[in-house]
């Protein structure tokens, strides 16, 4: 009988398949920069779901007490909301300085 995995279950999942990332890279030919840029990048299209795993939701998730402190000191804040409603690789590719 099939189930959802259980977050524990996900987690490693997630956690492997970085480390597979890791691997990859490390073993490539490339300067070290070009590796570092190729395991952000790949983080990013697993996050993104474009791989074994489904994509993921980031959310902000800052302490109860940070907005209030923010507001007074009259600073932006941080709301939990999705901040990946895009392809993240897609925008790491196009900003991000070489």
């Amino acid at each position: 009988m099939s189930r959802a995995y259980t977050p524990e279950e996900v987690r490693t999942q997630v956690i492997d398949n970085i480390k597979s990332l890791v691997n990859y890279w490390e073993g490539q030919a490339n300067t070290s920069h070009e590796k570092l840029d190729g395991l952000a990048f790949s983080i990013l299209s697993m996050i993104d779901g474009n791989g074994e795993l489904p994509a993921f939701d980031l959310i902000p998730s800052p302490h109860p007490t940070d907005k209030p402190c923010h507001i007074e000191e009259g600073n932006n804040y941080y709301e939990p909301v999705v901040m990946n409603n895009c392809q993240l690789h897609e925008v790491y590719s196009n900003i991000h300085i070489k």
